[in-house]
């Protein structure tokens, strides 16, 4: 009994939780955890989630408190993160660089996000590097940025970069953002859409394909069923009075019917 009681106790305290403490809890905890491994990339990537995650808030009530220091503490262990664990740099950097740009420091948020695309062009380092130029007017960095990172993206994403291309660019509805591309990735991205074309042509040809066997499939089922009826009907009227049990095996009869049709019906 004292444990059920226990437990509905703490349900009742983590249900009481506001969002403001969920982000202050989540930034200590990855605060220690970064602290306990200075110059692991996932810990200080996590605390980096957090306190983007909180700065992010549209509500101020609903964020934690975020100091100079806590910035600049998570700063610096981002750095020995990055010159430590070179695979996850590109992204460290870009996680610096979205709280910088929360906590409206753009400046710092381009030189981050910009040491992001240098270890590694990424979709959401360019994609962040770019709404930064975008942000201050600068679109024909924006441009430039769109075209030379393509080439570090897979074929399937570029449809996404580009999006993001002309969107940081404020570009108008009729503004292609792929001529911004080189030659090789234009082709590249081409060759993808049209592929890409080829195979929603036959997936919808699948599904009208489906579509049709399903309603054929049901169009038929309804006139199994019909003579079913008609057939459980007919025994219904020739059940006499002195026959109580007729009307059941009637009803049997209807039922070994209708699973006949479920059955024998493509």
């Amino acid at each position: 009994m004292k444990l059920a009681m226990s437990l509905v106790g703490a349900a009742l305290v983590l249900g009481c939780v506001t969002l403001k403490e969920r982000h202050e809890q989540a930034i200590q905890s990855t605060g220690r955890a970064m602290e306990r491994a200075p110059g692991a990339a996932r810990e200080v990537i996590a605390h980096l989630e957090a306190l983007a995650g909180s700065l992010a808030e549209h509500n101020e009530a609903d964020r934690a408190v975020v100091t100079e220091a806590m910035l600049e503490r998570a700063a610096t262990f981002a750095a020995k993160a990055a010159t430590g664990s070179p695979d996850d740099a590109a992204t460290v950097w870009q996680r610096e660089g979205s709280v910088w740009w929360h906590a409206k420091q753009r400046e710092r948020a381009e030189a981050a996000y910009r040491r992001s695309v240098d270890a590694r062009p990424t979709l959401p380092g360019l994609a962040g590097l770019m709404d930064a130029l975008g942000a201050r007017g600068a679109f024909d960095d924006v441009r430039a940025v769109c075209g030379s990172g393509a080439a570090g993206l897979a074929d399937q994403e570029l449809d996404e970069h580009l999006r993001r291309c002309g969107q940081a660019a404020h570009a108008s509805a009729d503004t292609d953002p792929a001529a911004w591309l080189s030659d090789a990735d234009r082709a590249r991205y081409d060759a993808w859409r049209a592929e890409r074309a080829k195979r929603d042509a036959v997936e919808a040809k699948e599904r009208e394909d489906a579509q049709r066997r399903a309603e054929e499939r049901g169009r038929k089922l309804a006139v199994c069923s019909a003579t079913c009826d008609e057939k459980a009907a007919l025994c219904r009227a020739r059940c006499d009075k002195d026959q109580p049990e007729c009307p059941r095996a009637c009803e049997d009869l209807a039922q070994a019917c209708a699973k006949a049709c479920e059955a024998g019906v493509p």
